[in-house]
């Protein structure tokens, strides 16, 4: 099967973790979670419970994984 994939690393992650404090480490970092999933959702979004909003990832075409600083995302196929 053929499949296509991206690898994106955070330059100067070490720097910002060591520089910053533990709140801004933590909302930069859900920051980037939430982007990388507002991206394979194609900026579809579903309404929670809550009344808040997230991405919708029933349908996405991209899958995405974090590893620490790192962001891999993959396809299923060669579409």
């Amino acid at each position: 099967m053929e499949t296509f994939i991206a690898f994106f690393d955070v330059l100067g992650f070490k720097e910002f973790i060591f520089n910053n404090t533990l709140d801004i480490v933590k909302d930069k970092f859900n920051l980037l979670l939430t982007e990388s999933e507002t991206a394979v959702s194609s900026e579809k979004f579903v309404q929670k419970v809550s009344g808040s909003y997230e991405p919708d990832l029933t349908k996405q075409k991209v899958n995405c994984i974090h590893i620490s600083d790192s962001i891999i995302f993959w396809t299923n196929g060669n579409t």
